[in-house]
This record gives C-alpha cells, sequence and structure tokens, in this order.
C-alpha cells in the first residue's frame, strides 16, 4: 500500500475516485472506489513552485523539468480567471479580488499539478 508524504490538492472525478497530489513523492495518487487502493498514476519528478504565496501584485510560476507546460487559474466558483502556456517560468501580473485561486499546472505529457494561490 502507498502512503502519502505531503499531500496538497485532492480532486474528485465524475465516477468518485479521487486523485491526490503527493508533494513529497512528486505524484499524483488515484483512490479507487472499487477495491480500495492507492495507486500510482504519475511518477515522475515535476515541481511547480508559486511565489510569493500569498500575492498581491504578481505571482511567479517556475516548472521543472523544462518542458512545454499550460496553466489555468480559477477561483473558488471554477470560473476561468487565468489561462496561458510556458516553458518553464511565467510571471503573471495579479489584479484580481483578494482570496483563493486554483492554479492548474499541465506538461505536454498530461501530468497536472494543481495548487492553491492566496491573492492579498
Amino acid at each position: 500500500m502507498a502512503e502519502l508524504n505531503t499531500p496538497d490538492g485532492i480532486v474528485l472525478s465524475n465516477s468518485g475516485d479521487i486523485y491526490i497530489g503527493d508533494v513529497g513523492h512528486y505524484r499524483v495518487r488515484l483512490v479507487t472506489k472499487h477495491p480500495v487502493a492507492i495507486n500510482n498514476i504519475v511518477s515522475q519528478e515535476q515541481i511547480v513552485t508559486v511565489f510569493p504565496n500569498p500575492a498581491n501584485q504578481a505571482v511567479t510560476i517556475e516548472a521543472y523539468p523544462k518542458s512545454n507546460y499550460s496553466i489555468i487559474i480559477t477561483d473558488v466558483l471554477g470560473r476561468l480567471i487565468y489561462k496561458d502556456s510556458f516553458t518553464d517560468k511565467i510571471q503573471i501580473p495579479v489584479h484580481w479580488q483578494p482570496g483563493v485561486y486554483s492554479v492548474q499546472v499541465i506538461s505536454e505529457n498530461g501530468y497536472k499539478e494543481v495548487q492553491k494561490l492566496i491573492v492579498q
């Protein structure tokens, strides 16, 4: 059985499966309904950094390894706030309402990492 190390980010699929970001192991874990198990979906060393966090004027997103990435930022209601693509680093002006936002970084091979961004 797999063990989580610094879980961060969770998504529930339409089928009831749960995807958990396992930051400490650089993996996305899948918890299925039948049978109950934790499986590795992706095993690669991709590191996404969001800083400063909390942000008030601009936020920088860095991703490693160098690759083509898409970024999607949504508010807590799931409304699209920002969408773009970048190679390994992007700086985004922050002129949104204060609150909590979801930052999704998707690599060209489909690996997705989700992090929380706080805007002051």
